[in-house]
């Protein structure tokens, strides 16, 4: 016997509700994002919104499985999907909040994104020295999925937007949209002198 159904993702009604706006000016990004990543707590998604492959469920939790895992179909495995498939619906959800050169910045990069943070960086100091802002991102994760991936997790893979295969780069949310807004206070102090001359 098969350990249970494909995993069924947590639903979202309400979510839209619990964050606010963001049009992309640099002063209010980091309480939008505080607030973003609030609601993921709120609705006990926040481990969702990491590069992985679950199983599980909303009542009873989800596990982090390996690529190497053979899962749906498969006598006594678990049944797994890719976190990005749900990852995606999120961010759909998120993109209804963004103006300006937020929304500009989005569309641009969605095509590439595949998380919200990356599972990859645990000990690698060379790509943590790369973040801008380490607070609350889960640099304890190390998973590069890397290895031949079982042919469910393939299977499993082919249902994301973008596609999840051995050969995928992770590339989170947090980072692309730090990156583009996190601006540190001399890059503040300057931006007021220049507003002021």
């Amino acid at each position: 016997m098969a350990a249970g159904p494909e995993p069924g993702w947590p639903k979202l009604a309400g979510f839209r509700e619990h964050i606010g706006e963001f049009d992309g000016d640099s002063k209010n990004y980091r309480p939008w994002r505080n607030q973003l990543e609030n609601a993921f707590v709120v609705y006990r998604i926040k481990e969702l919104m990491t590069y992985g492959r679950f199983s599980g469920n909303y009542a009873t939790g989800y596990t982090r499985q390996l690529e190497t895992l053979a899962s749906t179909g498969q006598a006594a495995a678990p049944h797994c999907r890719w976190s990005t498939e749900f990852i995606m619906r999120v961010l759909a959800i998120v993109r209804t909040k963004l103006k300006g050169t937020a929304l500009e910045i989005f569309d641009s990069e969605i095509g590439t994104i595949n998380c919200y943070w990356r599972s990859n960086i645990n000990g690698d100091q060379d790509i943590i020295a790369t973040l801008k802002d380490t607070n609350d991102y889960p640099t304890n994760l190390n998973h590069q999925y890397n290895g031949a991936f079982h042919a469910t997790a393939t299977t499993e893979g082919e249902r994301c937007t973008p596609h999840i295969t051995a050969a995928t780069v992770q590339k989170g949310f947090r980072e692309v949209f730090d990156n583009a807004f996190l601006v540190n206070a001399i890059q503040q102090t300057a931006a007021l002198i220049l507003q002021k001359d």
